[in-house]
């Protein structure tokens, strides 16, 4: 009795797997919903190139522009989870707009967070769009920079 019993048992039990639906991508969708999670939304890349800012676009938006033969890039710094950061030093070169009490120091100093050169040879001179530095207070007190590229700013040569 109990083989009779264990038959039917198992025949019943392959006959419900057997009429198991496979799952296909809209009925996924329907138990789903229609839910996406990014999980890493900041990597994402795009293949859109980005949009410059024209000249005058740069220079009203700017606090400080230069106008620079000598461009130096200093240092950079880039580790799992933080953004690329470059620091480059401008020795010479003249002033087309600033603040009103500004004093000239020997050197400027600014940061970036994208590469200005992208190994590229500069033979002449640029226009150098900078703004306050808000954010890096280690850097600002203990580097004494100051100023910050404008994202998004042209390089320019003159």
């Amino acid at each position: 009795m109990k083989k009779v019993l264990y038959g039917i048992l198992s025949t019943l039990l392959l006959w419900s797997c057997s009429d198991s639906k496979e799952l296909s991508q809209e009925t996924l969708m329907t138990v789903r919903g229609n839910y996406v999670v990014d999980l890493f939304p900041a990597e994402e890349t795009s293949l859109e190139e980005t949009k410059h800012l024209t000249y005058e676009e740069a220079l009203s938006k700017s606090q400080l522009v230069l106008v620079a033969p000598n461009i130096q890039k200093v240092d950079s710094a880039y580790g799992r989870g933080v953004q690329k950061t470059y620091i480059y030093r401008i020795s010479e070169g003249y002033i087309t707009k600033s603040p009103k009490k500004i004093k000239i120091p020997s050197e400027v100093l600014f940061i970036s967070k994208e590469d200005l050169f992208k190994e590229r040879i500069l033979t002449d001179s640029i226009s150098v769009f900078l703004v306050p530095l808000d954010k890096y207070k280690i850097l600002r007190n203990y580097r004494k920079i100051d100023y910050e590229w404008l994202p998004d700013a042209p390089l320019l040569r003159k």
